[in-house]
């Protein structure tokens, strides 16, 4: 059964759902919306039963990525290529069934709720939860972007139609933060790819890493003052390596990472305001501030004990104070989700 494509039909199921709504759901409103209901309810609840069936066959004595899904959708020119590749492992698996469980919840719950425009909003839902379902399960850079920013639609048309009494307002504020933050990691992957031909792990064993996020804020009036804050542009990422050990009388392995961390944070538009406070406060200045440090952590077996350490001076402050970042981190594994099997 693990060379079945279980991950593409527990991720596309929900759109044959909508398929059959689009095709099937005809006649006057009321039955319209009571069989777009019962479809996309019994949708949701086989795309879970599909779910439960790869949580029972999961390996959980494997480390790594299981099921694990490739096709190169096509080759471009200079030996480049977009790969479609799935997987899931010992912890995105539990991402998954949480979709698949919450979206039949969801359609339960608003039964009586919605009462217009109800096939569209049960369509809704169910592209939403391909794309959830494809985020998590997703191991290329580029089938992961597509179904997360794709995440996008659906939510922003629940938000706008759907939604509260500044719905509209609502929509867009989250349309364009997630949008516009995401611009430039985007940019980052077309930099990846045309470094290294490929968006999957540069690494085979999995030792190096290298993580990389933007984030664009943007603020409006607060409600009962005329102030407004400038909108900010921050970019933070770091890379490491990653040391694994097996020690004697004990089924983990110690992992020790190491690497360097960075950031920069931007004012792109200058505060606004008005009166005796905003004069004060803001200026119409513009800040900013950047910060590269070492961050280490490692993971100790036996006590099961987790200790991450962060150290990120920052320098080149404007407009605003500078100092040193610390953040010390400490976890307990209470229970391992991953059986390590002997002489691994």
């Amino acid at each position: 059964m693990a060379n079945w494509p279980l991950l593409t039909v527990v991720t596309f199921l929900p759109l044959v759902g909508v398929l059959f709504i689009l095709a099937l759901v005809r006649g006057d409103e009321e039955a319209t919306n009571r069989n777009a209901r019962y479809m996309a309810l019994w949708t949701s609840l086989a795309t879970f039963a599909v779910s439960l069936l790869i949580w029972i066959n999961f390996d959980k004595s494997k480390a790594g990525f299981q099921f694990v899904e490739t096709l190169k959708w096509f080759e471009l020119p200079g030996n480049y290529s977009l790969t479609y590749k799935m997987g899931v492992d010992g912890i995105s698996i539990f991402f998954v069934l949480l979709s698949t469980l919450l979206t039949p919840l969801c359609v339960i719950s608003c039964w009586t709720a919605v009462k217009e425009r109800v096939r569209e909003y049960m369509i809704s839902f169910l592209v939403l939860e391909t794309l959830m379902i494809g985020t998590f399960c997703a191991l290329d850079i580029v089938t992961f972007y597509v179904f997360f920013e794709g995440v996008l639609i659906p939510m922003f048309l629940i938000i706008g139609v759907w939604g509260g009494e500044r719905r509209v307002y609502s929509a867009f504020k989250f349309f364009l933060y997630t949008l516009l933050g995401s611009v430039l990691m985007l940019l980052a992957m077309f930099a990846l790819y045309f470094q290294a031909g490929t968006t999957q792990r540069l690494d085979s064993k999995h030792q190096w890493t290298t993580s990389m996020l933007a984030t664009y804020e943007i603020h409006t009036h607060k409600k009962d003052v005329d102030l407004k804050a400038g909108d900010i542009l921050t970019l933070e990422g770091g890379t490491g390596r990653t040391w694994m050990k097996m020690l004697e009388g004990s089924p983990l392995p110690r992992i020790t990472n190491f690497g360097l961390v960075y950031y920069a944070q931007f004012k792109v538009t200058a505060d606004t305001g008005s009166g005796p406070i905003a004069d004060e406060l803001l200026a119409g200045r513009k800040d900013r501030v950047f910060g590269v440090g070492v961050e280490g952590s490692i993971f100790l077996p036996k006590p099961k004990l987790f200790v991450g350490l962060r150290v990120a001076p920052e320098f080149g402050a404007r407009n605003r104070t500078q100092g040193v970042t610390f953040m010390l981190s400490l976890a307990y594994q209470a229970k391992s989700l991953v059986k390590m099997p002997a002489g691994h």
